[in-house]
């Protein structure tokens, strides 16, 4: 029951703000449309991925950039909250953590 607990517990530990609250899927020219239109409010950049949460303080969206050089300069234009971040592997998903921390879980399992 401990193991199940601290299981959960790492799961919730490592999921990003973006995966927690709802996001959905818009197009990138909708995207586009919406930051014309003032209606995002901040946006986390992670490689090529775009996260963001609208001004009305609906769901969040995601979205893919095709590598827009211009992407920076219109969300600055429209006053725009930019975050940057790295572009994960993967590495890091839970999956990932599990077998890192595999051997360790085993050794408390049969000691207990």
């Amino acid at each position: 029951a401990i193991i199940a607990v601290l299981l959960i517990a790492l799961f919730n530990l490592f999921q990003t703000p973006q995966t927690r609250g709802a996001t959905t899927d818009i197009p990138y020219s909708q995207f586009l449309q919406d930051v014309a239109s003032g209606r995002v409010k901040s946006v986390t950049i992670a490689g090529a991925r775009v996260f963001g949460n609208y001004t009305d303080n609906a769901n969040g969206f995601q979205t893919y950039s095709p590598g827009d050089p211009s992407l920076v300069s219109r969300l600055q234009d429209k006053n725009v909250t930019i975050t940057a971040k790295p572009e994960t592997d993967g590495s890091n998903s839970l999956f990932g953590y599990l077998i890192s921390w595999l051997p360790m879980i085993l050794i408390l399992g049969v000691w207990i």
